[in-house]
């Protein structure tokens, strides 16, 4: 309504929203999603993939709950995994 004509998904969490982004940005809304690129950017910086044998490694951390996290990131993505919780430090 106020004009855009681009929206930069700048959140992790974001490309898993894009349907409904979309729905609401509408047609007319370029979306751009760099994912990729920071995926890219990640193997340039490492040389590692999962097909060359990368030694990366998951940790799923949250300021939330652990358990809701943990189905979240289930049903997201079909990793299952343990959700640690952690607190941010105040400064």
């Amino acid at each position: 309504a106020a004009g855009a004509d681009t929206l930069v998904l700048g959140c992790t969490h974001y490309p898993f929203l894009r349907p409904l982004i979309s729905g609401r940005a509408g047609a007319q809304v370029a979306i751009i999603d760099p994912a990729g690129a920071v995926a890219r950017q990640v193997v340039a910086l490492t040389g590692e993939t999962v097909a060359s044998g990368g030694r990366g490694s998951l940790r799923l951390l949250t300021t939330g709950h652990p358990g809701q996290t943990r189905h979240t990131v289930r049903e997201l993505t079909g990793i299952d995994r343990p959700v640690i919780a952690v607190t941010l430090a105040e400064e």
